[in-house]
């Protein structure tokens, strides 16, 4: 009994000597696993901070906000970095986007010297001055005749491409003339240029936001942007921002403060998958038009409510609708490509790898205007995209033509003749990349492309037929070229005696020379003119000449023979003296 006491007591003691060792050493908590969510600078940092160590800042945000990424679902994490006045990266601004919703969270990471961390602030609103974006451009509209503009740069999820892809097709069928922009093609500087275009009547996109902006492919476009537009930037413009928290203040008031039609987007957090519906919903019913039942006059936002209820989004409500506008815009008459050949300076003979400028111009008689930026070029033709005259398919107009319809366009350039002698085709028409060919084709050219060809035709000659002996006279001979090579002193061509060939008899020589700056190109013609002193003994001699190339060939047309009688002066006769 005793024995069972002792060993009771040693029992309590040992748990005791537990607890105590517990209470003094608390147990470590387990390490949170390292996330996978990928972290990147924002594109356009690089691009204008060439030294920016990108990859310390990477190994930063792992560092610090790993454990945040954890806790997610995040799909990745996108980075903005500011700098002092010393240009020194400062400040980090870290968009954390989630894979569950389009909500973008921000953190704040403040660094010191040698990208020392000073402090993290997680849940982070970024203030005015951190809301950096792409440099002001000068907003140029790409396209002038698009109405609807539709993007996401989300990639990542299937339901924001089908979701863009869906509608563009609804806006097509309904009678607009639309644009996608995917992927990095959803970037800030060309969301800037397509609100400038004056026609453009809606811009629908799926991606992440917040309430201060939305997050493009390279960068936020918030609403400091916005308030520039102020008061009238977006007039007769429908907004829809499939986009999280984006139809609260700041963002809104900026956005209906700028002049928007119609402004729709996330009350609260939009789900990835769900709030797709809502957005493919709500274009259908509004591109085609479909009144609401009962009267109610602003379709727009009945149809953000309505759009829920049709595809049982989750959470009802979260989808905001604002702004002066009833019913969606009509869709204007859509504008139509179309071109003239006017005229164009081609050559129709060249030699092998021969360079040569050309010019070919085309009237604009549609009914938009042709910008580089809208994709309008000159393209080959005959066969269709050969590469054969430039080493390209396209001839581009400079970044600061604006062709309006009724105006005309030059298009000056080089081109380079094949290598293999042969007869080759020269034609193009206009095109816009990636819609269509459109307009008249220039008039086909054969360009004969060869090896060297000298030849000549004889035009005219002024030689008398009479002279007396050792007289001196001025003759001249016209020679027109009509091969495919240029005559100058340099290349030896000359005009040589015949019948027989290199006499001597009317000049002392063989040769009529060029003078150094004779250039005689094909087609052109030459007159020699020179003096020539008949042979001191009477008789008939013959007078014939032709072109040659020293060292090369004799070529091309005989001048007609011309025999020229050589007399005895008349003797003089002297009168008797008386």
């Amino acid at each position: 009994m005793m024995k069972a006491r002792l060993l009771t007591r040693f029992s309590v003691l040992i748990v005791l000597v537990l607890l105590m060792l517990g209470a003094a050493q608390p147990p470590m908590a387990a390490a949170p696993l390292p996330s996978d969510v990928p972290v990147e600078v924002f594109a356009t940092v690089l691009e204008q901070h060439k030294d920016l160590a990108a990859d310390t800042i990477v190994k930063i945000v792992k560092d610090e906000l790993d454990a945040d990424f954890a806790q997610g679902p995040y799909l990745k994490a996108q980075v903005d970095v500011l700098y002092d006045g010393k240009a020194i990266p400062s400040t980090l601004i870290v968009y954390m986007l989630r894979s569950d919703t389009y909500l973008v969270e921000a953190a704040k990471i403040t660094l010191g010297a040698d990208y020392e961390v000073v402090s993290v602030e997680r849940d982070y609103t970024p203030k005015d001055t951190e809301q950096t974006e792409t440099p002001m451009i000068l907003a140029t509209c790409p396209d002038p005749s698009i109405q609807v503009l539709l993007s996401t740069c989300t990639m990542e999820f299937p339901t924001a491409v089908e979701g863009i892809n869906t509608s563009y097709n609804y806006a097509v069928s309904a009678g607009y003339t639309a644009k996608k922009l995917l992927g990095a093609e959803e970037n800030t500087t060309a969301i800037k240029n397509w609100l400038s275009c004056p026609n453009l009547l809606y811009w629908g996109r799926v991606g992440h936001g917040s309430t201060t902006g939305i997050l493009l492919s390279d960068g936020t476009l918030s609403y400091t942007y916005f308030n520039t537009l102020q008061p009238s930037g977006l007039n007769d413009k429908v907004l829809y921002f499939n986009s999280c928290q984006v139809f609260n203040n700041p963002l809104k008031s900026s956005i209906l403060g700028a002049g928007a039609e119609k402004f729709v987007g996330g009350i609260c957090s939009l789900w990835v998958g769900s709030s797709e519906k809502v957005f493919k919903c709500w274009n259908n019913h509004n591109f085609n038009h479909h009144a609401p039942p009962g009267g109610v006059s602003d379709a727009m936002c009945y149809w953000s409510q309505q759009c829920e209820v049709e595809t049982g989004y989750p959470d009802p409500g979260c989808h905001g609708c604002g702004g002066p506008g009833l019913t969606f815009p009509m869709p204007s008459p859509t504008p139509t490509d179309n071109a003239q050949f006017i005229s164009q300076n081609v050559p129709t003979t060249l030699q092998p790898g021969e360079q040569r400028q050309v010019s070919i111009t085309m009237k604009n008689n549609g009914g938009t205007t042709w910008t580089r930026a809208g994709g309008y070029k000159l393209g080959t033709q005959n066969p269709q995209d050969n590469t054969l005259w430039t080493g390209g398919t396209r001839i581009y107009l400079s970044s600061s033509d604006s062709i309006a319809p009724g105006q005309s366009k030059t298009f000056t350039f080089n081109i380079t003749a094949p290598t293999t002698p042969g007869t080759y085709n020269f034609q193009w028409r206009m095109v816009r990349e990636g819609v269509h060919w459109f307009g008249g084709y220039t008039t086909n050219v054969k360009i004969t492309v060869g090896a060297p060809v000298n030849n000549a035709q004889f035009v005219s000659q002024n030689v008398p037929v009479r002279i007396v002996t050792c007289a001196v006279r001025q003759v001249s001979i016209t020679m027109k070229n009509t091969g495919t090579t240029t005559w100058t002193r340099d290349g030896v061509y000359r005009l040589g005696t015949q019948n027989p060939q290199d006499n001597t008899l009317w000049t002392g020589g063989t040769r009529i020379l060029l003078s150094s700056t004779d250039s005689i190109a094909p087609g052109q013609s030459k007159t020699f003119t020179f003096n020539i002193e008949a042979p001191c003994e009477p008789g008939t001699y013959n007078f014939q000449w032709r072109m040659v190339q020293e060292g090369v060939q004799w070529f091309g047309d005989y001048t007609t023979n011309v025999a020229i009688i050589v007399r005895e002066p008349k003797p003089t006769v002297v009168p008797p003296e008386p």
